[in-house]
């Protein structure tokens, strides 16, 4: 059966072998990853970080797949949720606002999840290096 526990799990095992972090901290020895369950406050932003479509991609459910929650899954969001700490607070902004971003709070991290909608063929033909949905404006302004 399409969908049964065990193309879960082998679903699963793709994403764990092909999940890209750019960078792990700034130093080898202080490392962002895993993250620390008592961090006091985590910024998480991004079109991609509770979209569990946006995260899947095409041919997810069907050809070109779809964003939002088209399927049965654990989210960015969610997992961080469940990796941290019961007093971590973990803040969710799809697009950080500026009241967040200039309210002088101090996030232990800022974990930002952007990226291309699903799709099957050919909108992945373009010569431009860019994220789509505003997605480098979202890590400049979380960067600066």
């Amino acid at each position: 059966t399409v969908g049964c526990k065990e193309h879960r799990e082998l679903a699963r095992e793709a994403v764990r072998k092909s999940l890209v972090l750019l960078k792990n901290g700034t130093k080898i020895d202080k490392p962002f990853m895993p993250l620390d369950r008592m961090a006091e406050r985590i910024l998480v932003v991004g079109t991609h970080a509770h979209d569990l479509g946006n995260q899947c991609g095409g041919w997810t459910k069907t050809k070109s797949g779809q964003s939002g929650g088209i399927t049965i899954g654990t989210t960015l969001l969610d997992a961080i949720k469940a990796a941290v700490g019961d007093k971590t607070e973990v803040i969710y902004e799809k697009t950080p606002s500026n009241e967040t971003l200039a309210s002088g709070q101090s996030f232990s991290y800022a974990i930002v999840a952007v990226g291309e909608p699903p799709y099957a063929e050919m909108k992945g033909d373009n010569s431009e290096l860019t994220i789509p949905l505003n997605g480098s404006d979202i890590v400049t302004v979380v960067a600066e």
